[in-house]
């Protein structure tokens, strides 16, 4: 039995190429010895169905005992096993190589991380296929769009109904576009030609009427008479002029040039000085001002009537006009004239026809009309538009 074993104390030593165990009697008078060869103990030791290159080892008290070795040792980490064997401070240590990490088992490893990348590339391709590239292909069809040309609609071999659709509204919207602003612009040069034609009538009208009162005026039957026809003329001439400088500013839409507009009404207030007379000397010092024609109509009316009532007090008085910019937006102009001094006269004719009209014009300017009695000089502001 295992106790009466233990109790005799067994020894294990090394002998040869194998182990010897010792069993002494009771009484120590005789020793059983029973010898294991190396050999043996590796095959009763070496794992049942395990074909593997492997090494057994027995540890003793006296030392290492080789069961198996390796013949063909591959290049890999070894693994060291050890149990406790029996009952006599053995152990049996086995050392096997390391399983190699084979291309399947990297498959199976990484499997999961390519499943995913293709599953990645695969919706990218399908996304950048039907999506990205049909609405990069619009987009660049509707940037590369302009107007009055016909909408290039590019071609997509995408199956995704709602982008061949979006693709149809934009060049729907393209076309009706291009209709409406070829209808516009067809309106805008029938615009055109529509107020060419009102102004060439008006000015004819105009030209008329002044060759008219110019008829009426050679027959009249006294100097008052002659006089009354020649004011009327003047006031014909300024609206004239204000309309043909007007028509030009529809054509620059740049506003009236000022400096023009006020030199072309002092040559006619001088050319409609009566022949036996002396035409006074009109000097004219303007900025180069633009304003609109709600300003230049009150401002030529304004310049007529008050050069005529200087010309009717002293006709041979000079007359000084000039224009200065006040700031961004407004100007002032000044008529001054000897003849336009306080006096008996002056007031006379001022109150008796001329009061009540400039008066009137200032206040269609929105504006102060102040007047220097010392200077003969009249002045007031007005808007305006920039400079030319």
């Amino acid at each position: 039995p295992a106790r009466a074993i233990l109790e005799s104390k067994p020894e294990a030593h090394l002998k040869g190429d194998g182990l010897d165990i010792s069993v002494p009697s009771r009484s120590g008078g005789s020793v059983a010895v029973a010898h294991y060869p190396a050999r043996v103990l590796g095959a009763l030791a070496r794992p049942s169905g395990f074909s593997g290159p492997l090494t057994l080892e027995l540890q003793t008290p006296d030392g290492l005992l080789p069961l198996v070795s390796r013949e063909n040792q591959m290049l890999l980490a070894d693994q060291t096993y050890g149990a406790p064997v029996g009952l006599l401070d053995l152990s049996l240590d086995m050392t096997v190589d390391e399983v190699p990490f084979s291309a399947a088992d990297a498959l199976l490893t990484f499997l999961p991380l390519l499943m995913w990348a293709s599953a990645a590339a695969l919706g990218f391709l399908v996304v950048d296929r039907l999506l990205i590239g049909p609405l990069e292909a619009l987009r660049a069809a509707v940037a590369a769009y302009r107007p009055g040309q016909p909408f290039v609609f590019p071609k997509m071999r995408t199956p995704a109904r709602e982008i061949r659709e979006l693709g149809q509204a934009v060049e729907k919207f393209g076309s009706e576009l291009a209709t409406h602003e070829a209808g516009l612009e067809r309106a805008l040069a029938d615009q055109v030609k529509l107020t060419r034609e009102v102004h060439h009538r008006v000015k004819n009208n105009l030209q008329v009427v002044a060759s008219l009162i110019s008829l009426h005026a050679r027959g009249a039957p006294s100097r008052d008479a002659a006089d009354a026809y020649a004011s009327i003329q003047r006031r014909v001439d300024a609206l004239a002029i204000v309309h043909r400088n007007h028509f030009a500013e529809i054509e620059s839409g740049h506003g009236i040039a000022v400096k023009a507009l006020i030199g072309e009404l002092a040559a006619n207030l001088r050319a409609s000085v009566p022949v036996d007379a002396i035409a006074p000397a009109i000097t004219v010092t303007a900025a180069h001002l633009r304003i609109t024609q709600d300003s230049a109509m009150p401002i030529a009316f304004l310049l007529t009537e008050l050069a005529e009532l200087s010309m009717a007090i002293d006709i041979a008085a000079p007359i000084a006009v000039s224009i200065d910019r006040i700031d961004d937006g407004h100007a002032r102009l000044n008529i001054e004239s000897r003849a336009l001094r306080g006096g008996a006269a002056f007031q006379k004719r001022l109150e008796a026809r001329y009061s009540r009209v400039i008066t009137g014009l200032a206040r269609q300017m929105r504006a102060t009309l102040d007047h220097d009695d010392a200077e003969g000089r009249y002045t007031i502001v007005f808007p305006v538009l920039d400079a030319a």
